[in-house]
């Protein structure tokens, strides 16, 4: 696969000489919590999205820590994109030579630290209904991983 300006990358190159696939066990997504709230009232009603309203408006220990990924700056504006943009992520992908990718969450970290059992099992289904959404047309490309919280065994155990 060719990357942007129409050059063959290395890796695609590399990728292309091997006789099995390349899987990337450690990808990620930035979502677009724009979205999120309703998925949430479809999971829980208005109510539900009131209290994540709340949840998400108060301050949580030292915020600069919070965005703790690199590619929340401005110098890594390409990857904070392709991380959005689930079909131009799996072009980039291609270009880098991997076959399969499976995504881990960024903001779908803070439900675990949502203390409310009922908000964090919302979210939790919420972004998983969304991450369906959002990765059914790239499924053969890239996956992303279901937000599970743990917090007692019924609670993981849950799938409502």
């Amino acid at each position: 696969m060719d990357d942007m300006l129409g050059r063959r990358s290395v890796s695609a190159a590399i990728r292309e000489k091997l006789d099995h696939p390349v899987i990337d066990a450690d990808g990620h997504i930035i979502e677009s919590r724009f979205a999120l709230p309703d998925f949430l009232k479809q999971v829980g009603g208005a109510s539900l999205v009131n209290r994540f309203e709340k949840e998400m408006a108060e301050p949580r220990g030292n915020s600069p820590k919070q965005n703790f990924w690199p590619a929340h700056s401005a110098k890594r504006t390409l990857d904070r994109v392709t991380c959005m943009l689930q079909k131009f992520y799996a072009q980039r992908l291609q270009e880098a030579g991997v076959d399969f990718a499976t995504l881990y969450p960024t903001f779908g970290f803070r439900v675990f630290r949502t203390s409310d059992p009922e908000l964090r099992r919302g979210l939790a289904r919420a972004l998983n209904m969304m991450y369906a959404d959002m990765f059914r047309d790239v499924r053969h490309y890239m996956t992303p991983a279901a937000v599970i919280p743990m917090h007692t065994p019924s609670e993981a155990h849950d799938r409502a």
